[in-house]
């Protein structure tokens, strides 16, 4: 019944028979046996055989192993927003919400100053200033730190906590300069047709304040490998060099 079909067969695909005996018939794994036999491979070519059996063996090991990986990177990202998902509010969770929330930050900056930033490294490279590396800070420093973020990596933390001190005081700023008399012109006021720049300048302080709060959890900087002393240098050494470099753009 076998050997006039296994006579077409390869030597691989015999050999992978015989090495299969468990998902075939008793007389089909014979049958591959006698066929091997008549063709009087030689012990180099039955070696490269089984040589190559071996390497698709482990290739498929480690494709089943990525399928894995990635069917469950994909449920992670759906169960974030899983209203009815069992602990719905694990840290876990809330940290791959807090990266998905400042992705989409981090791609609308880049979509909203793309000709901007286009013009500065194409027409004005030659005369850029220290200031300029301030204005670029947040485009280079924020999808570094969630590139870090989400392979759990202490440097993302730290990276992502600069971030968030940075913004927290330069809204702080905002909010300041809001509150003047003098009519100081916000950059991002033309954007604001139905709402007062204190209420947004507000609800955004509030918005990175309490993700800076989180961050700063116990619970969150134990994924991370973050000391208390370690959180508190990166706010404090970044808000000293922040508030010094703002002060030096003013009395320049």
């Amino acid at each position: 019944m076998f050997s006039e079909k296994f006579k077409n067969l390869s030597n691989k695909e015999l050999f992978e028979i015989i090495e299969n005996k468990d998902k075939y018939q008793v007389l089909a794994v014979e049958t591959a046996k006698l066929e091997i036999q008549s063709r009087n491979l030689t012990q180099k070519e039955i070696n490269e055989i089984k040589s190559e059996i071996e390497k698709d063996k482990r290739k498929k090991i480690e494709n089943q192993k990525n399928e894995i990986i990635v069917k469950k990177n994909i449920n992670e990202f759906i169960n974030i927003f899983n209203p009815i998902s069992y602990n719905k509010f694990s840290t876990e969770k809330i940290l791959n919400f807090i990266i998905v929330i400042y992705g989409i930050i981090a791609m609308y900056l880049f979509y909203d100053k793309f000709y901007f930033l286009k013009f500065l490294f194409i027409d004005s490279f030659k005369k850029w200033d220290w200031t300029i590396i301030l204005y670029l800070f947040p485009f280079i420093i924020l999808p570094t730190s969630l590139i870090f973020l989400w392979k759990k990596k202490k440097i993302g933390w730290i990276l992502f906590v600069i971030y968030l001190t940075f913004s927290l005081i330069n809204f702080i700023g905002y909010l300041y300069i809001s509150f003047l008399e003098r009519k100081y012109r916000l950059p991002f006021q033309d954007k604001l047709t139905n709402i007062s720049p204190k209420i947004y300048i507000t609800f955004t302080l509030i918005f990175i304040g309490a993700t800076l709060y989180t961050m700063s959890s116990s619970k969150i900087r134990e994924i991370f490998n973050i000391s208390k002393e370690t959180m508190w240098k990166t706010i404090v050494i970044t808000s000293i060099i922040y508030v010094i470099s703002i002060y030096l753009i003013f009395m320049i």
